[in-house]
């Protein structure tokens, strides 16, 4: 039985999505009129019609009365390879990572903590923290929010050992400076990481729901694996994030 071909206006919308995820488009940027882009796609302008309206009902484009069809500007957080992590941040501020760069862009950042729960580790998990498969691990399952709008979801695992001895890791609320603080208190000094990001093309369920992802959306997987001053690894976050809400930027220098 053969697969049924896509509609014209799922063609056109695919292209248009692209265009706006890649930055051809970027946000506040005004999309061509559909008699423009009627011509470019050699038909008439109800399917481009149709496909602007489904983007627009996936928030990536906003129609102003007289104006035409716009980019929506969505409330993307620059996130700095390094400096996000430095002390200063989240040891001597006592702000949460992304509480301080959303303060520093002037965004509102928000946090909802949807599980804390002794679960056993994943492989992926395990590899990462050195452990078997299988062995017990504490989690911290959040979902954060920039400006009211789904910006990424963060599952942090540690190490029973190291929860038991900083319990703040147990709590809803790990006060000023957030997880890491606790940790440096308690003698885990993160001193070094590892960060991963995979753009992957088939979100699962749970991330379309809570990212709120449009259709065909896909979203950046990131893992973080932490190590303390001994090289112990005391923290590994699975998570993802929002691939328009978010902009990563990593500073360099060339050393021998």
């Amino acid at each position: 039985m053969s697969k049924r071909r896509p509609q014209l206006n799922q063609l056109i919308a695919v292209e248009l999505q692209q265009r706006v995820t890649s930055g051809y488009y970027e946000p506040g940027d005004q999309v061509p009129s559909m008699p423009q882009l009627a011509e470019e796609f050699g038909t008439s302008e109800a399917p481009v019609r149709q496909a602007l309206e489904r983007l627009k009902g996936q928030g990536l484009l906003i129609g102003q009365q007289g104006r035409g069809t716009f980019v929506r500007k969505l409330p993307a957080l620059r996130q700095h390879g390094t400096d996000r992590y430095r002390r200063r941040v989240w040891l001597h501020a006592g702000k949460a990572i992304l509480e301080g760069e959303a303060d520093a862009q002037a965004h509102q950042v928000r946090q909802e903590v949807r599980e804390l729960a002794e679960v056993e580790a994943t492989e992926r998990v395990a590899e990462r923290l050195k452990l078997e498969p299988g062995t017990p691990v504490w989690v911290r399952r959040r979902r954060t929010l920039i400006d009211d709008v789904p910006n990424q979801l963060a599952d942090s695992y540690y190490p029973l050992h190291v929860v038991n001895a900083v319990p703040q890791l147990r709590e809803e609320h790990t006060g000023p400076g957030g997880g890491f603080a606790r940790l440096y208190e308690a003698g885990f000094e993160p001193t070094h990481g590892l960060e991963e990001f995979v753009v992957r093309l088939n979100p699962t369920e749970d991330q379309i729901v809570l990212l709120d992802l449009p259709d065909m959306m896909p979203v950046i997987d990131w893992t973080r694996t932490v190590y303390d001053q001994e090289d112990r690894p005391i923290e590994v976050l699975v998570g993802a994030k929002h691939p328009l809400l978010t902009s990563i930027v990593n500073t360099f220098t060339f050393e021998d």
